[in-house]
């Protein structure tokens, strides 16, 4: 069969393998550090900062457990900072390393589970943090994560929330500022800037290929697929155009769905035994959060 337009989903399959850990989480008691008080104190110190709140979240994978302290799975540290409405972070990821060395110099709670910084204000709620988390952390942004996804808030009272968030692994904050309790930074320079916060897109595709492939039924295919970008709350889900281009001339243009992340086109060989086949990805519904920049790729 020849000159066969043939639309699949390409899907993206994401496996979440969630477990316990069967040793209890017991608390360990280490010199050096600094108080909650004492950071909330340099943090409310800052100009444009408006409120600081360090607690330490217990967690386990079964809520059914028992409520004492030493037989939870882990313990998580959460710092959250509020801004004024007014100004925004001119350097989020400089803001992020303090405060995570910030939070990491806190002597409460042995840390077994993860370090969250909370943003009310100074970013926007779509602000992405990936790149910050990279280079600090050598790990992708996460939003507010748990080991298990439930707290016992028996031992430590309700955990908050924040307008935007990032989750690092204890043993990241530790690779970056050494044991538990570390040093807290001399002094926090917080550079803030008059302005609220606003939204600042990221590319809606991070990249795109074209590949070759093969058909039982309609023999050489070709696959055109992309990857969606993605921001501080989620993935681009609006339609992608894909206009295809064989041999330098345009051959088809297909929109591709939200649910989908790519097209397989056979055939186009049919005038040309061996094609040139390339595609340029164009985002149609970027909205605010995301960019309209295409993507070109070739086979």
């Amino acid at each position: 069969m020849r000159g066969v337009l043939r639309v699949v989903m390409v899907g993206v399959l994401t496996l979440v393998l969630a477990g316990c850990v069967t040793d209890r989480y017991h608390d360990q008691r280490r010199p050096g550090g600094i108080t909650a008080e004492q950071a909330e104190t340099m943090l409310t110190s800052v100009p444009g900062v408006t409120g600081a709140q360090y607690v330490t979240a217990s967690t386990r994978c079964d809520p059914s457990d028992s409520e004492q302290l030493n037989q939870s799975e882990g313990m998580d540290l959460v710092l959250k900072v509020t801004f004024a409405d007014d100004v925004h972070l001119s350097d989020p990821a400089d803001a992020l390393d303090q405060l995570a060395r910030l939070a990491w110099s806190v002597n409460v709670h042995y840390p077994r589970g993860y370090l969250t910084i909370l943003f009310d204000g100074g970013v926007s709620s779509y602000y992405s943090w990936g790149k910050a988390t990279e280079d600090l952390f050598t790990t992708s942004a996460s939003g507010y994560q748990t080991p298990c996804g439930t707290h016992d808030y028996k031992n430590s009272g309700s955990v908050p929330t924040g307008e935007s968030s990032v989750s690092i692994e204890g043993s990241r904050a530790a690779g970056r500022y050494g044991d538990w309790p570390g040093n807290p930074p001399d002094r926090l320079d917080l550079t803030l800037v008059d302005g609220a916060p606003q939204v600042e897109p990221v590319p809606a595709l991070d990249s795109a290929s074209v590949t070759e492939s093969s058909d039982p039924v309609d023999g050489r295919c070709w696959d055109f697929a992309y990857d969606p970008g993605a921001d501080g709350v989620g993935r681009y889900q609006g339609r992608v155009e894909v206009d295809v281009v064989v041999e330098g001339q345009p051959y088809t243009t297909v929109i591709v769905t939200s649910d989908q992340t790519g097209v397989t086109l056979c055939g186009l060989d049919r005038d040309v035994a061996d094609p040139v086949v390339s595609a340029v990805f164009t985002p149609m519904d970027p909205g605010d959060r995301f960019g309209t920049a295409s993507v070109e790729a070739r086979s």
